[in-house]
């Protein structure tokens, strides 16, 4: 658990370090596409990262762990409606089950991430009370790496490994339903998300075929963040700048930060 929390720091202060854009699957403040000036639309680009601990995945002892930088661009319309992309790559991601009493952890290169998104603002009141809904679709690449069974391992190009299927990677489609209180620079929010993950990884290993492809077990979870909003004279052209810190529990354990530009 310790080691965990280490690793989201890590994660959290090179987010905030480094320029390069990142990626992260939170819902982010949803009354953010409102914009604080008299424009209709805004660009926003996105720099964060995401650091999954514990999704829980409907196999035996089936739980995967994501750590993620990638970056997110977004149009904001109307001042009540943000659609966005989001593409990057993990740092880190396996995957651990239990099959026939035999424990099982598939490490996977590298790999692509791309994701969709589109949040909208509801309703708003004259206390800055704010009910916005998110829908969003994220898609990970798992190329195998090596795969541990017990105390053996065996790496992608290994003659034991026959045949190894995982065409259709990580997935998972999310709907939020989000709460906010937004105040002229701190916005905390809470809300509800309902998600479908599954995972395509289908290995056979010394001509023993063994499929792992599952859903997640748990679809309903919460998720709880806040956004600081800073004004920076300094800036030309009035751009704006947030940054946001959001944990998701229950369907997953998960921690993000980001760091916003909005044109």
């Amino acid at each position: 658990m310790r080691f965990a929390i280490r690793k989201c720091i890590v994660i959290f202060v090179f987010v905030l370090g480094v320029s390069t854009v990142a990626y992260g699957t939170p819902v982010g403040l949803i009354s953010d596409s409102e914009s604080s000036s008299e424009q209709e639309t805004a660009l926003t680009i996105g720099v964060f990262a995401d650091c999954v601990n514990d999704r829980k995945m409907d196999i035996d002892s089936g739980a995967i762990e994501i750590d993620a930088v990638g970056v997110r661009i977004s149009f904001d319309a109307f001042k009540r409606y943000k659609y966005y992309m989001e593409l990057g790559e993990t740092l880190d991601f396996t995957y651990s089950y239990v099959i026939q009493g035999e424990d099982y952890t598939a490490d996977f290169n590298t790999n692509f991430i791309w994701g969709l998104g589109a949040s909208a603002l509801i309703l708003k009141w004259d206390n800055g009370l704010q009910l916005g809904a998110n829908l969003s679709y994220r898609q990970i690449s798992n190329d195998l790496t090596k795969v541990s069974i017990d105390s053996a391992t065996y790496y992608d190009d290994d003659t034991e490994i026959s045949s190894c299927n995982t065409k259709g990677g990580f997935k998972e489609y999310q709907a939020a339903l989000e709460l906010s209180w937004k105040t002229e620079y701190f916005s905390p929010y809470i809300g509800i998300k309902c998600s479908e993950a599954e995972i395509d990884f289908d290995i056979t290993v010394s001509g023993v075929a063994r499929n792992a492809s599952e859903e997640a077990k748990e679809k309903y979870g919460v998720f709880v963040g806040c956004t600081f909003s800073p004004k920076l004279n300094i800036l030309p052209n009035n751009e704006q700048v947030s940054i946001n810190v959001e944990g998701r529990l229950i369907d997953e354990n998960a921690v993000s930060a980001s760091l916003n530009f909005k044109f």
